[in-house]
């Protein structure tokens, strides 16, 4: 037929910039660390809950790199020593509470 693609195979999916990844890993790792509020974990735990026990070194960058972006919004207090707890702020969990009523 005129005009079709032949090597298109009908897929709409588009690839995620980095910023969109991002973005997402921010958006678990928050949300783990809000689900699990009161109760915390370091750093380490949290990163082996979210790769399911097999991080590797892109998720674990990808990971830290989300906590990192967190604790700089004010979202996650700043996990200085390693072992330290991730704990999310007041801010967050006020910000979740109001979420969660609408």
């Amino acid at each position: 037929m005129a005009g079709s693609n032949p090597t298109d195979r009908g897929t709409t999916q588009r690839f995620q910039t980095t910023y969109e990844e991002d973005h997402h890993q921010e958006r678990a790792v928050l949300g783990q660390v809000l689900d699990l509020h009161p109760s915390t974990l370091t750093k380490a735990e949290l990163i082996r809950e979210m790769t399911g026990g097999r991080p590797t070194d892109t998720t674990v960058d990808a990971n830290e790199r989300a906590i990192r972006e967190l604790a700089a919004a004010g979202l996650l207090h700043p996990v200085l020593p390693e072992g330290e707890s991730v704990r999310p702020t007041r801010a967050a969990i006020r910000f979740s509470e109001l979420q969660e009523g609408a």
